[in-house]
C-alpha cells in the first residue's frame, strides 16, 4: 500500500502519461489509463477524463466531469482557461462561451488572458468585428505590450486570414 505523497504521485504520473497518449492520437489507451485511476476528486483526473471525452465527441460527459474539476479546484482560473481552450480546439464553441461567460464572472473583463481567449473564440468563428474589439480592449489595457506580443498576433492570427474576407 502507497503513502499518501506516493499516492499522489503516481497518479500525477498516470495523468501525465494518459495526457501524453491523447496526444499521440490513442485515444483508446488514455481512456484505458485515465479509467484505471480511482482518485474522482482530483481535479487533475477529472480534467483529463473530460479531454479525452472530448476527443470521443462526448461533451455532456465531458462537461460534467469539467464542471466537477473545475468545483473542486475551488474556482481555480487556470483550468477554467485550459477547459475553454480545449474546447475551443474542439470547435466546441457555444460550450467555450459559456465557460467563458463563468469566467467573466469571476475576473475583470479587461483579464488579458481571458479576452485573448474571447477574442480568439470571435475570430475561430468569423466574428471578426467582435474579435478586433477583444484584442483592441487587451492591446488597451496592457501596458506593457511590447514587439513580441505584437508578433505572437500576427503570427498567429494574419496567416488565418488569408482567403477570408474581413
Amino acid at each position: 500500500i502507497l503513502c499518501h505523497d506516493h499516492q499522489l504521485i503516481l497518479i500525477e504520473f498516470l495523468v501525465a502519461k494518459a495526457n501524453n497518449l491523447l496526444l499521440k492520437g490513442k485515444k483508446e489507451e488514455a481512456r484505458s489509463i485515465a479509467s484505471n485511476i480511482s482518485d474522482n476528486d482530483n481535479q487533475e483526473v477529472l480534467y483529463i477524463k473530460g479531454v479525452i471525452e472530448l476527443a470521443y465527441s462526448n461533451i455532456e460527459l465531458a462537461n460534467n466531469l469539467f464542471s466537477k474539476a473545475f468545483t473542486n479546484s475551488n474556482s481555480d482560473l487556470d483550468l477554467l482557461s485550459d477547459i475553454t481552450i480545449q474546447l475551443m480546439d474542439n470547435r466546441y464553441y457555444e460550450q467555450a462561451q459559456k465557460w467563458l461567460d463563468i469566467a467573466f464572472k469571476s475576473v475583470n473583463r479587461t483579464d488579458n488572458n481571458f479576452c485573448e481567449i474571447q477574442a480568439d473564440l470571435y475570430f475561430e468563428t468569423k466574428q471578426y468585428d467582435s474579435a478586433i474589439e477583444w484584442y483592441n480592449k487587451m492591446l488597451d489595457t496592457y501596458n506593457n505590450f511590447v514587439i513580441i506580443g505584437w508578433q505572437h498576433l500576427f503570427d498567429r492570427r494574419i496567416p488565418q486570414c488569408t482567403g477570408d474576407k474581413i
